[in-house]
């Protein structure tokens, strides 16, 4: 985010930003137990991967009015743009000595992308010495 001031009480920033970032791959080897007979059977291996992540594009300013003697009000607004993807994947592969298994290949993907808008107001005064 980079934020310039455009006079001494008024301001803009802008930017791109990263939100969330999914980068794994995990292998997980084994082997089955059947609950049945209570043995350990055929051996499995399973891939877990993850990729992808959300960024947010976004412009915004903010003002501050002088109200009376050491009090401001400041009003802001930001509006941008959230977009990015997710991709999950799991594969099965299951092993066995005498039979031969079809592995299982399981993806999710996910696109986001979607308009946002904020605004706030705040309002600063000193207090006096009473209240503290």
């Amino acid at each position: 985010m980079i934020g310039l001031p455009l006079r001494k009480d008024w301001g803009i920033a802008f930017g791109v930003r990263p939100i969330t970032n999914i980068n794994y791959k995990i292998q997980n080897n084994g082997r089955l137990f059947d609950p049945n007979s209570g043995k350990l059977i055929d051996s499995s291996s399973t891939l877990y991967e993850g990729q992808g992540g959300a960024y947010l594009g976004s412009l915004g300013t903010a003002v501050k009015f002088k109200t009376g003697k050491s009090q401001y009000l400041s009003l802001g607004a930001s509006a941008g743009y959230m977009f990015g993807s997710r991709d999950y994947n799991t594969r099965l592969s299951l092993f066995n000595d005498s039979t031969r298994y079809a592995s299982a290949h399981y993806e999710t993907k996910t696109s986001i992308g979607d308009f946002y808008f904020d605004a706030g107001l705040q309002y600063h005064f000193k207090a006096s010495e009473k209240f503290i």
